[in-house]
């Protein structure tokens, strides 16, 4: 067992989620225990009905956000459910939440430090061909079968950019964003890690926001993070 009573692969796995971010951002990855353990009955009484594996995600993604919390000088006595998904964060904090399969991590900060985080993480292959049509956009589908490297790992990624950007956003904005409204570009692209751009396309107070965002793999994972500052920097968005 590695630090903090996890495996080996799980402690790289956390090791590179901390590469994401900037200094000042807590990346928490949920311990064995965390998927277990009960939590407040105000936010237990949301998983009413729920299935065995969604009430083992929330309760991990509660506990690693908690346990970030606590190192910011945090201690909220609920965490519960936003409207339109995510988390009530209490006042100062900005975070995200995210499990894949049996991997579950919290990214948060101070408010002072960044207006929004979007961490996402999804298996490998979690976008298949045929979901590929959903997800990705015409000029996305047409790199992912030039690039010399699998295209569901490739389809995956931009999946998961798109979900780091919404999750960024939407707490400051409520604006609804679907797959299609997002372009993702990924220059160099390699399957270790790397930064991409995300361009708002949809009409509407979003339309032409270009944010950058970092990626990283696991062996089994790919991992997005989005980091929006309160002082925004225009920077050249790659051409591939």
């Amino acid at each position: 067992m590695g630090a903090a009573g996890l495996t080996p692969g799980v402690c790289a796995a956390v090791r590179t989620g901390r590469s994401l971010f900037p200094r000042g951002v807590v990346f928490t990855e949920a311990a064995a225990a965390m998927w277990e353990q009960p939590l407040p009955v105000a936010e237990e009484q949301h998983l009413a009905g729920a299935v065995p594996r969604r009430i083992r995600e929330f309760r991990a993604g509660r506990h690693s956000a908690r346990a970030g919390l606590a190192r910011i000088g945090l201690r909220p006595e609920l965490l519960l459910p936003a409207p339109g998904g995510g988390v009530r964060w209490p006042s100062g904090a900005v975070g995200s939440i995210s499990h894949s399969g049996r991997y579950c991590a919290a990214a948060v900060a101070p408010a002072a430090l960044a207006a929004g985080i979007g961490f996402d993480a999804a298996q490998r292959t979690t976008v298949t061909e045929v979901m590929a049509r959903a997800v990705c956009r015409p000029e996305e589908l047409d790199r992912c079968e030039r690039d010399p490297y699998p295209a569901e790992e490739r389809a995956t990624l931009v999946f998961s950019a798109k979900e780091a950007l919404y999750k960024a956003l939407h707490p400051l904005t409520g604006v609804p964003l679907g797959f299609q409204d997002v372009t993702v570009t990924v220059p160099a692209a390699r399957l270790t890690s790397g930064r991409f751009w995300a361009r708002v396309l949809a009409p509407g107070p979003l339309s032409g926001l270009r944010v950058q965002g970092r990626y990283a793999f696991t062996a089994t994972e790919v991992l997005t993070s989005v980091v929006l500052s309160h002082h925004p920097t225009t920077g050249k968005e790659p051409t591939r």
